[in-house]
């Protein structure tokens, strides 16, 4: 049967459903870990440690393993690397029901078009009211990843304030943002993602 889960995708479906603290990564991660075992998560095709797991695995895996219960390929995963260090996710202490956040973040990386984070994004405030900065900051890079697909990009990654981002072709872009805060370096990267969109489109 196509649509049979795993034994391993039924482990991971109840490490997400058990998981109450889906906002930190880091559980999730460990429990993901725990049912794959290492591999290159931990070898040199992974930067950092282990101890430092953050965003960009985190989501990476999450989406995967949401798409794999699916049985749906991940969104563009191939295509887009977001190595950014920015604290973004959906908060538990605002979104406070597991399945619907889990629900919210399948959604979410399924979106191809702008316009569909903000159709959701207007959903959430309809329900919970205004986003807390955690959950605005991960829409926000939501909408990176999906500008940056469509501006060519294979991966985005930054330094504090200094922000790299590499094309398809290996050709790479930097930018300096004002601060090295989150909210910084979020907005350096959408101004010159839409500037570089809209340029395309009135081509």
């Amino acid at each position: 049967d196509k649509n049979a889960l795993s034994a391993d995708a039924l482990k991971r479906l109840v490490a997400l459903e058990s998981n109450s603290f889906l906002g930190s990564g880091s559980v999730l991660a460990y429990h993901d870990l725990e049912i794959r075992g290492g591999g290159n998560l931990v070898g040199e095709a992974q930067s950092g440690h282990i101890e430092a797991i953050g965003y960009s695995l985190y989501i990476k895996m999450l989406e995967e393993e949401i798409n794999k219960l699916l049985n749906k390929e991940s969104f563009e995963s191939a295509k887009i690397d977001l190595k950014l260090s920015i604290n973004a996710f959906l908060n538990s202490e605002f979104i406070g029901e597991d399945r619907l956040r889990l629900e919210l973040y399948r959604r979410l990386s399924k979106c191809k078009e702008v316009a569909e984070v903000y159709e959701i994004e207007g959903e959430i405030e309809d329900r919970f009211g205004k986003p807390d900065i955690y959950t605005k900051q991960f829409l926000s890079l939501i909408i990176i990843k999906i500008l940056a697909i469509k501006a060519g990009f294979k991966a985005i990654s930054n330094a504090e304030q200094n922000i790299m981002l590499t094309a398809q072709n290996g050709e790479q872009t930097r930018l300096k943002s004002k601060s090295k805060d989150d909210d910084d370096v979020i907005e350096e990267i959408l101004i010159y993602l839409r500037k570089l969109n809209k340029g395309r489109a009135e081509k």
